[in-house]
């Protein structure tokens, strides 16, 4: 995952991007449609996400020894911060988006 890494730091692109490229121009064998492709590389990075979340939570150390907070090396209490807005702006982006040009 370290060349994913190193894509989005420094040229802004990232992985799902890639994919979506090598889907839709047929370097991987089969053109995909441009809408098939977006779903498979959004739906791939969050898959990759989730195996992530589960590996990190899963291992036994924490950055501090002091953080109880953590499970693994998870910080629960920015997770638990984040999805409030999550859940916002998916509830709403349909409203939003029924209202842009």
């Amino acid at each position: 995952m370290l060349p994913g890494g190193l894509l989005t730091g420094y040229i802004g692109i990232s992985v799902e991007k890639v994919l979506f490229v090598l889907l839709a121009s047929g370097a991987l064998g089969r053109r995909e449609h441009v809408r098939s492709a977006a779903i498979t590389s959004v739906t791939f990075v969050g898959w990759l996400s989730g195996v992530s979340l589960a590996v990190r939570a899963s291992r036994a150390g924490t950055a501090s020894p002091d953080a109880r907070d953590y499970v693994g090396e998870v910080p629960w209490r920015l997770v638990a911060t984040a999805l409030p807005g999550v859940v916002l702006g998916v509830c709403n982006a349909p409203a939003v988006d029924g209202r842009l040009p």
